[in-house]
């Protein structure tokens, strides 16, 4: 009745021995070690233990009974199976002079588990951290080869994701090849219903039938399901990353067939860290911006100056000539002149303005009529004559706290940046909605959408793809919602172009603007 019941007890495998050799063993004990049926009985126990093993076991058995009365019930313990490949257990064992009996539940998962952790956290000890995400996930990626697990790390944008990057997938797999073809694209919120789930609750997702979750009508979820049965994949993890802030900035998704609850939660550990990583990037890179922008500024302040009166003396003398030459080939070359100076002239207010620190007072500004004189003043720029803007904005809108003039200036940038980029005929649409405290404000354009490599450089001073652009534009729109308190982003899409500047709300209490 004792045996019946020890071999029905489960999930313990049990072993009893006498003198070292095994008296009794249940069916578990003999699935655990790959024995055959009975196959353990008579056979000595030091057969399925690495040397050394042993005399550990019976050295924590006379702690127990002598001097350590209080030592943990379970420990960790090694064993070898029946094709000489390791088995990790946690043991319980008792017994009284050369008899024992042994409890064993096997801890292999738990076990990887914490060594996946234990490589995961080294990483931010060799300090590579520093460099970022991207540094991190290279520095990880051998660890998820030597696991069989593939993945992607993603960026959250307001209307959906943008892959960055795959992880560990090689040429070949159905899983790497599917993220290959997301990289770099806006993909809507509707299409990815596991990263949708992720957002709504705010928490990771463990997911142990991925297919399942997939099978519903969305296509691009059809695809990845696809994908993964290909790639004989069925769980997987979904981490979300955040800010210092507690934003979602990104998600790392990882999938695998042999993984655990328990790799779920190194994952998020090690989600937890990219976070981290990529925190510390953007300080080194701020700090490093700073000081840049700081030698800029004063070279620009330097150089804005000497050009002012130089040019003022050339629209004197231009105006000049115009009234006093006659005829078209001499008046084709000072409209050139002026048109010139006139685009030197801008220039020098760009720099002023890049240049120039501001403490602006911020008071409640009407944002409709605001960005109807923006589109009127953008509609004279001569690249405006090649495309139509339209306003999209809402009867009734929040006030905002800002300088009227400066954010006046920052919308006019972005949109002639939106009419010089438009494809010949299409559309700029300037559009308002409010979003709780924050106004969100968008320009967007028709045509070619912006790479991703371009993308992350669109906001420093002096870079611009235009061969007559002088690269301040965007860079003082920045500038200017930095001292306004707000953002601006570029915000990707498939196609065309998309920035979003967010601004506070000037009452809390409801105060509105119409148009």
């Amino acid at each position: 009745m004792t045996i019946a019941l020890l071999d029905e007890l489960g999930p313990d495998a049990i072993v009893t021995s006498e003198a070292g050799l095994i008296t009794w063993a249940n069916v578990l004990a003999h699935q655990l070690l790959g024995a055959a049926p009975r196959a353990l009985v008579g056979t000595p126990l030091s057969q399925w233990l690495p040397a050394g093993e042993l005399a550990r076991v019976e050295t924590i058995l006379g702690q127990r009974t002598r001097a350590f009365p209080d030592l943990p019930e379970t420990f960790r313990l090694q064993l070898i199976d029946s094709r000489g490949q390791p088995v990790i257990v946690d043991a319980r064992f008792s017994g009284r002079d050369a008899t024992r009996v042994y409890s064993l539940r096997d801890a292999t998962e738990s076990a990887r588990g914490e060594a996946l952790m234990s490589r995961l956290a080294t990483l931010s000890r060799s300090g590579k951290g520093l460099l970022g995400a991207d540094a991190v996930l290279d520095a990880a990626e051998p660890v998820f080869v030597e696991l069989g697990w593939r993945g992607a790390f993603t960026r959250i944008v307001p209307d959906g994701s943008v892959t960055l990057r795959s992880v560990a997938c090689p040429p070949g797999d159905p899983v790497g090849e599917y993220a290959a073809t997301l990289i770099g694209r806006l993909i809507p919120r509707a299409a990815t219903p596991v990263l949708d789930q992720v957002l709504r609750e705010g928490r990771a997702l463990f997911l142990d039938n991925v297919p399942g979750f997939l099978s519903g009508p969305v296509s691009g979820a059809q695809q990845l399901s696809k994908s993964l049965i290909e790639g004989r994949v069925y769980r997987s993890a979904w981490c979300p990353v955040r800010d210092a802030q507690g934003e979602l900035t990104h998600l790392l998704s990882m999938a695998g067939r042999g993984m655990t609850e328990r790799d779920f939660l190194a994952l998020q550990l090690f989600a937890a860290q990219l976070g981290e990583a990529n925190e510390l990037s953007r300080l080194r890179t701020e700090l490093v911006q700073r000081e840049r922008l700081a030698a800029v500024g004063e070279m620009s302040a330097v150089l804005a100056h000497e050009m002012r009166n130089p040019l003022g003396v050339v629209f004197n003398a231009a105006n000049g000539l115009r009234r006093t030459v006659a005829g078209e080939p001499a008046q084709t070359l000072l409209n050139s002149l002026m048109e010139e100076a006139e685009r030197l002239r801008r220039l020098t207010t760009d720099l002023l303005d890049f240049a120039r620190p501001s403490t602006p007072p911020l008071v409640p500004v009407n944002l409709g009529p605001l960005l109807e004189e923006v589109a009127v003043a953008a509609r004279t720029e001569p690249t405006a004559r090649r495309a139509r803007v339209e306003l999209r904005v809402p009867p009734v809108l929040p006030l905002v706290m800002a300088d009227e003039v400066m954010l006046r200036r920052a919308l006019l940038n972005l949109t002639v940046n939106a009419f010089q980029h438009v494809s010949e005929g299409g559309l700029v649409t300037l559009s308002a909605e409010a979003l709780g405290a924050e106004v969100r404000l968008r320009v967007e354009n028709e045509g070619l959408p912006i790479p991703p490599e371009i993308g992350v450089r669109l906001f420093e001073p002096f870079f611009t793809t235009r061969a007559a652009g002088s690269g301040l534009g965007l860079a003082v729109v920045k500038k200017v919602m930095d001292e306004l308190h707000g953002k601006v982003a570029h915000e990707p899409r498939e196609t065309g172009a998309c920035f979003v500047a967010t601004l506070p709300v000037a009452e809390p209490d409801g105060a509105t603007s119409r148009r």
